[in-house]
């Protein structure tokens, strides 16, 4: 029997040799808990006004959502890492989502040499088509954020 020998690490990098749609559940894991993180800061400032104007405006110092310099511009930036992370995180939650129901999958085949899997073509266009929209959707993302400004 071989061993887990990978433990927690494993479950965020697969093999280098893993294919296409393993790194995407990785990522998706990553941003997931990435997400968590931001909802409990979030939550943490937003809460902080229920102690009153003073303890808002001392919160929102302490984030950088008044002023201006290089912590208001990491904040900014933080913000955008953050919309992609969404973006991101939905879209491939939708294939995953999709995927797991069966949508876009042919009908299995008896498996004859050289082994191919035709049943999975369908999941993996609708997954190039989804990264095609958030590659779109990174490009408005930068221009709102950025350029626009």
């Amino acid at each position: 029997m071989k061993k887990n020998l990978k433990g927690f690490k494993g479950w965020f990098l697969p093999e280098k040799r893993a294919n296409f749609e393993r790194w995407l559940f990785a990522l998706h894991r990553l941003t997931g808990i990435f997400l968590i993180l931001y909802l409990c800061l979030h939550i943490f400032v937003v809460g902080s006004r229920a102690f009153g104007k003073e303890s808002w405006e001392n919160t929102m110092k302490l984030v950088g959502a008044f002023g201006k310099g290089a912590y208001a511009n990491f904040v900014h930036i933080f913000e955008f890492i953050l919309i992609l992370v969404i973006g991101f995180h939905a879209l491939n939650g939708v294939r995953l989502l999709l995927t797991e129901f069966g949508m876009f999958l042919g009908k299995p085949k008896r498996p004859e040499y050289p082994y191919v899997a035709s049943s999975l073509k369908g999941p993996r266009i609708f997954m190039y088509f989804l990264m095609i929209v958030l590659f779109v959707y990174i490009i408005f993302g930068v221009q709102e954020f950025f350029i626009l400004k």
